[in-house]
């Protein structure tokens, strides 16, 4: 791998509920990481990889702690020459909806596309939703 700002790279992030998104061997990647791929996980406040305090920081009031942390690992991602804007997508799903969400909306020019999986995207009505009330104590009323 060169850190020439040319790697077709994917950044993932969950961020929610206190759960770790830890590094894990899949097959259906590796077509991808053959032809030059990256895959990078953004270890967002909101998770567990870091503690309590590591999820408190990401939740409720705190939740875009979330996604300004996924925006920086974004930039880091830039600025260290692994990838750039036209060859960065993003990832994330269900609760990590809201992260990409933020993302695109606070700095769309970051990524060349975001794959936003069955998404958590209406904060302001998400109570009134079959799975909604679970959600309120992580994303807030």
């Amino acid at each position: 791998m060169q850190h020439n700002g040319a790697n077709p790279t994917l950044l993932y992030a969950y961020g929610s509920y206190g759960i770790s998104s830890d590094a894990s061997f899949a097959a259906s990647r590796l077509a991808f990481l053959e032809r030059g791929g990256i895959i990078a996980i953004a270890h967002v406040r909101g998770g567990g990889e870091y503690g309590e305090e590591w999820h408190l920081a990401g939740k409720d009031a705190n939740k875009i702690n979330t996604v300004t942390d996924f925006i920086d690992c974004a930039k880091w991602l830039e600025a260290q020459r692994y990838t750039s804007p036209g060859k960065l997508g993003a990832r994330g799903g269900s609760a990590g909806g809201i992260t990409m969400g933020g993302a695109i909306d606070r700095a769309p020019s970051l990524f060349a596309a975001v794959l936003d999986e069955i998404p958590v995207s209406d904060q302001l009505r998400i109570e009134f939703t079959p799975n909604g009330p679970p959600n309120v104590p992580s994303s807030g009323p």
